[in-house]
């Protein structure tokens, strides 16, 4: 699909169609018996969302995902990927006393999880990914002169 893009032969939906159809993916999951059903209930949809916010990208065509907080999340995403799950362990391992938390207590919690993993998020993409970033670029951009043998 990302060669398509590429080439400028994707004829897949647009952007909301797509993200539509993403969507009514994830809710049929747990319509389905248990397997693979999440993998292929939301495969479709993010094979066509991915190329279809890719296209809109290039074209620049409105996208909710072009938007100042929409960027400022998609540059700290990696850094949540990395840090959530240790989140949610550490959550797990404190609530363990408590496996069935009424519904308000749950969402509180699953709410201060999702914020401690934003704030660590913020804080692994300032202080590691930004300086490791701006030190790549640094060496590619200016490699350092090789040393010329004696007698060269």
């Amino acid at each position: 699909m990302a060669r398509l893009v590429w080439l400028g032969a994707w004829r897949g939906p647009g952007l909301d169609i797509s993200l539509a159809l993403t969507i009514v993916g994830y809710f049929l999951t747990r319509q389905l018996p248990d397997g693979h059903t999440a993998s292929a209930c939301t495969v479709m949809g993010f094979g066509l969302l991915i190329p279809a916010a890719a296209v809109a990208d290039v074209e620049g065509l409105p996208s909710v995902w072009r938007r100042g907080p929409m960027v400022v999340l998609g540059e700290w995403s990696i850094a949540f990927y990395m840090i959530h799950l240790l989140v949610m362990r550490i959550g797990e391992r404190l609530f363990a006393p408590y496996p069935l938390l009424p519904a308000a207590q749950a969402l509180t919690a699953a709410t201060a999880a999702f914020l401690v993993s934003l704030v660590l998020a913020w804080v692994l993409h300032q202080a590691v990914e930004r300086p490791a970033r701006r030190a790549i670029l640094s060496r590619i951009r200016h490699p350092a002169t090789r040393p010329t043998p004696a007698g060269a």
